[in-house]
């Protein structure tokens, strides 16, 4: 199921890349494993940045604030100015769900993208980060967790 969501989110967000070729994207997903609700003021967080910028006002690439409730996976695009692409750098994207000032889930590594043979079609597999206290808690626990 996962896969065919995956699969026409890249075909709907395909058609944006048709109507707008000069425009490059990163497309995908981002999920998590864990059964839990995040509440309607949970914000998600993407960022692309030059991991090889030595000023980190100029590092950013394209970023993207969203608020709202999640449900895993959730489409993202992620459009960019070619022009700002080094083709030598490495260019890397991270991810986080916050709820307030609480990270939920995070990439646990930058993942590169764009350069350097990196992909710009990506399933982003956010982890689960043990904040204080949830307004809701997990359903289950983790698949292999007691």
């Amino acid at each position: 199921m996962k896969c065919l969501f995956v699969a026409a989110a890249a075909v709907l967000l395909a058609g944006c890349v048709a109507q707008y070729p000069h425009t490059p994207q990163v497309i995908g997903t981002i999920s998590y494993e864990e059964f839990i609700h995040t509440p309607p003021n949970a914000t998600l967080d993407i960022t692309i940045y030059d991991a090889a910028a030595p000023d980190p006002e100029k590092a950013v690439l394209t970023q993207q604030h969203i608020i709202r409730r999640f449900r895993a996976p959730m489409p993202f695009s992620m459009w960019f100015d070619r022009a700002m692409v080094d083709k030598t750098h490495t260019y890397v994207l991270r991810a986080e769900i916050r709820v307030g000032k609480d990270i939920w889930f995070q990439t646990p590594e930058p993942i590169p993208v764009i350069t350097l043979g990196h992909p710009q079609v990506l399933d982003v597999v956010v982890v689960f980060q043990s904040p204080g206290k949830h307004p809701s808690p997990p359903l289950a626990p983790p698949a292999g967790k007691p």
